[in-house]
């Protein structure tokens, strides 16, 4: 499990650069294949279930991949405990659960404390990459964005079906 960060264990902040961290990364197809594609980079994914780190695991050592990381922790405390300030320079959210109902809200990766925690630990010019298909939760996106002031954002499908 070389690829596997335990939190409780490892020194902390982790002592890496130029991160490419997804959030929720699922099955992990989407980051083995970053990591396959770009082996000079290294990649670190963020999930709260131990069948998708398991998944990603099994991956990684079939393929020989030894640029992936991963934790099995909130996304949040993870940003929290294992980055550095300025050591990511991207953050991919591939479909979050937009959280429809009002009262959850509160859940969402993109809350104005999650959002506030990523531009702490992303580099000058770094970047959060979002899809999803869910208009109310772009547009929650962009209100949280625009309250803090420290992003400037770009969507590049604009035409999404509510």
């Amino acid at each position: 499990m070389q690829n596997y960060i335990d939190y409780r264990k490892t020194h902390k902040p982790l002592n890496f650069e130029n991160l490419i961290v997804e959030i929720g990364f699922g099955s992990g197809d989407f980051l083995f294949r970053l990591a396959e594609e770009n082996r000079k980079e290294i990649f670190f994914g963020i999930e709260k279930s131990w069948i998708s780190i398991s998944k990603l695991l099994k991956k990684c050592k079939l393929g020989k991949i030894n640029n992936i990381y991963c934790t099995r922790l909130d996304a949040y405390w993870a940003f929290q405990l294992l980055f550095r300030d300025n050591s990511v320079k991207r953050i991919i959210m591939n479909y979050p659960d937009p959280w429809f109902k009002k009262s959850h809200t509160e859940k969402r990766l993109t809350k104005r404390k999650n959002l506030f925690i990523y531009a702490k630990k992303l580099i000058n010019h770094g970047e959060i990459r979002i899809k999803t298909d869910d208009y109310a939760f772009v547009e929650f996106t962009l209100q949280e964005s625009d309250i803090l002031k420290c992003f400037s954002t770009t969507i590049s499908n604009p035409f999404i079906n509510e």
